[in-house]
């Protein structure tokens, strides 16, 4: 019988506290900064719109060329690989648009999807993309009873020839690329309603192995390593993704980091992982910002009530909820899109100096809800 190394988390919660100002910083932890460049995307009224960003370590304002993308329709799905994304939207029963954009320059690619299959009634559930592949995991209802699931890998030079849709024997939940695999997390939703982890070679879109993960299993996330995390509500797993051997992380109940609901994902190059997460006790904020640090299993929770006054909150910056998070390497910021209270389409985007005392920078209104953050 296969054994396998489990890990348990002993500490996983930190809540950081500040009653200072951003000037008042002293010299042994101020950073010296350096500029940088956001897009902020945001949903509103037209759609999802990117909006540049310059940033220095004192001071953000909004850029002086407008950036190329902008979706008519927000994407019903979407992938993230650095500074790339893929964004998914049906446009008919059988008929979709694929948009790989590069917001390092600007530089798109938009596919037209499943019109070969004619008339059926389809549902996308995943996507992914490479620098030349893309991916959708979907379904084709058959009939009341049945349907039948697939991966469709596509060249994003636009040869349709060169589509071709990989079978599954159940239903996709999420997926992941890397080490020139796909993983795809399904649920056999027939029966057991068990998860399982079917991995794909891409040069041949073959499947490698098919691995049983029992019940709960709900996304995929890779790491700066490469490696695959698959996440649960009480523990995740560090799967290798050229070995796939695994670690587990149980969580003690009640510290549950809980970035398994989050929307947005983002990591550092060290490797922790920026978020929005239920406050709970923590916040009468519903989503507050929470960084994870996986190699020390640390949960670091940044109530808004810790680093901002309550005239800050409800009347300068109108802070309804956090819609997601984000983090500038150059000067340690963290970087923080919010809805405003009562308005449709109004957010904006703090940033916050990270650590035990921490303090925000400033702010920048938008038009539009703050869905992902670009830093370059």
């Amino acid at each position: 019988m296969k054994t396998y190394p489990l890990f348990y988390l002993f500490l996983v919660c930190a809540i950081v506290f500040s009653c200072e100002k951003s000037e008042e910083i002293d010299n042994e932890t101020s950073n010296p900064g350096a500029d940088a460049s956001y897009t902020l995307l945001v949903n509103s009224a037209s759609g999802l719109d990117g909006i540049p960003l310059d940033a220095t370590a004192e001071t953000i304002t909004l850029g002086t060329t407008d950036s190329q993308f902008s979706e008519a329709t927000s994407p019903s799905l979407s992938y993230k690989d650095g500074t790339v994304f893929s964004f998914y939207r049906q446009t008919g029963n059988c008929n979709a648009t694929f948009l790989r954009f590069d917001f390092s320059d600007e530089t798109s690619k938009t596919i037209e999807l499943f019109s070969d299959l004619g008339s059926c009634n389809l549902t996308a559930y995943a996507v992914a993309h490479t620098a030349t592949k893309g991916y959708v995991a979907y379904g084709v209802e058959i009939d009341a009873s049945t349907t039948e699931y697939f991966v469709r890998a596509f060249d994003l030079n636009g040869t349709a020839t060169a589509d071709v849709d990989i079978p599954l024997n159940k239903k996709p939940v999420h997926l992941s690329f890397t080490n020139e695999r796909l993983f795809v997390l399904t649920i056999d939703d027939q029966v057991t309603d068990e998860n399982f982890l079917t991995v794909l070679d891409s040069q041949t879109n073959s499947i490698l192995i098919e691995m049983g993960l029992g019940y709960d299993a709900q996304k995929l996330l890779r790491n700066v390593d490469d490696n695959v995390i698959i996440c649960y509500d009480e523990l995740h797993t560090l799967l290798d993704s050229e070995t796939l051997t695994t670690q587990f992380i149980q969580y003690q109940s009640g510290k549950e980091p809980q970035f398994v609901t989050s929307e947005v994902n983002n990591f550092d190059e060290e490797g922790k992982m920026y978020y929005e997460r239920a406050a709970e006790q923590f916040s009468v904020y519903p989503l507050i910002p929470a960084v994870y640090d996986f190699s020390n299993n640390l949960n670091t929770l940044y109530p808004y009530e810790n680093f901002l006054t309550e005239a800050e909150r409800e009347f300068e910056y109108e802070i309804e909820t956090t819609t997601m998070v984000g983090y500038d390497e150059k000067n340690d910021y963290l970087l923080i899109g919010y809805k405003k209270t009562g308005a449709t389409n109004k957010g904006g985007l703090l940033r916050v100096r990270t650590g035990t005392m921490p303090a925000v920078i400033d702010n920048i209104n938008v038009d539009g809800i703050p869905f992902n953050i670009i830093v370059k």
